[in-house]
């Protein structure tokens, strides 16, 4: 039976799916789909609700949790459950990090990638690689403004862009992982449209059809914050704050926010991060609609729809205007005095 990896997308409701999965634990068994803890693939006192570490050790040129041999024993443990049930299921948005398309890398570092994926696929007898994958755009900016939430950096959209762009890769690397095993994909738009996204997503990947499992909901986690909380978090870091002190001031402007000025936060609803210009001159349509011309499912019931829409925007720039610099101000300086008083 397949041993399903499901390797990503960042910021497709990932945790929200693994949290699906882990309280859900005992009831897939009885239906014959294992989430193996740790534990149950080895010896160890980690536990989570997603295997992040696991996938963080497989990158040769990272320092994992994990040694190699105890990676090529998880991978052994995996085959093992799934000559036993219907299918064995392993999430972590990780994988998808391991940088196959990396501008700037030596050849010798894609074939230390590459091939020690291989090595440990090749232990798996029916792997099938699960991919949810979003519009880049809204991908591209959801990782900008994680990367700036949860880090203390200060760089431009831009930079950031052109230094993670194999992030956004997506015909270059769902060749790669296809080559690995089965690949199926999953429109992240789809799922968001669905009551239940974890049922969804584990029942487009599995097949499955059960009402127990259908029921079974978790709410929607790690959300996306309102584009002027995310600009006062980039001042923030462009002030020195640190990670945690930054983050309890934009929760403090965020409370007052929500309890005081709610409609300040719609005054900025419509903005994106940047130009129309830079967007067309650096962004790979032809990749995008590869993909969705070799994987029309990415899109399912709408492919047709944002093909047009997505090649209209680059073509026009439309609603990609930046932040204005006497817009940023007064953000800044609103939340500001916000959180000080």
């Amino acid at each position: 039976m397949p041993s399903i990896f499901h390797v990503g997308t960042h910021k497709t409701a990932t945790t929200s799916f693994q949290r699906y999965l882990s309280s859900s634990r005992d009831l897939l068994r009885r239906n014959n789909i294992i989430y193996p803890r740790y534990d149950e693939l080895i010896s160890t006192g980690i536990s989570h609700y997603a295997h992040l570490d696991l996938a963080k050790s497989i990158d040769p040129r990272v320092n994992g949790r994990f040694s190699p041999e105890e990676v090529k024993c998880m991978f052994k443990a995996i085959n093992e459950h799934a000559a036993e049930a219907t299918s064995v299921f392993i999430s972590s948005e990780p994988f998808w990090r391991i940088g196959f398309s990396r501008h700037g890398q030596p050849r010798s570092c894609f074939e230390d990638k590459y091939n020690c994926l291989r090595n440990y696929f090749s232990m798996i007898d029916n792997p099938t690689l699960a991919i949810t994958a979003r519009l880049r755009p809204d991908f591209m900016l959801s990782m900008y403004s994680e990367n700036i939430l949860q880090t203390t950096n200060c760089h431009s959209f831009e930079d950031f862009i052109s230094k993670s762009w194999y992030l956004f890769d997506y015909a270059r690397n769902v060749d790669l992982w296809g080559r690995f095993g089965k690949v199926v994909l999953c429109s992240y738009e789809a799922m968001l449209q669905q009551q239940n996204i974890g049922y969804y997503a584990l029942s487009y990947f599995t097949g499955i059809d059960n009402d127990a499992l259908r029921s079974k909901k978790t709410p929607h986690a790690n959300t996306s914050k309102h584009i002027a909380l995310l600009i006062y978090k980039l001042y923030l870091n462009r002030q020195g704050y640190s990670k945690e002190d930054g983050l309890e001031r934009m929760a403090k402007a965020e409370k007052f926010l929500r309890e005081r000025n709610p409609g300040f936060l719609t005054k900025f609803k419509s903005h994106q991060w940047m130009g129309g210009e830079w967007w067309m001159s650096t962004l790979d349509l032809n990749a995008h609609l590869a993909l969705l011309k070799d994987h029309p499912s990415v899109f399912n019931q709408h492919s047709g729809e944002s093909q047009v829409s997505f090649a209209k925007q680059v073509k026009k720039g439309q609603s990609l205007t930046g932040v204005t610099d006497d817009e940023y101000s007064e953000i800044v300086s609103y939340l500001d005095r916000c959180v000080i008083s």
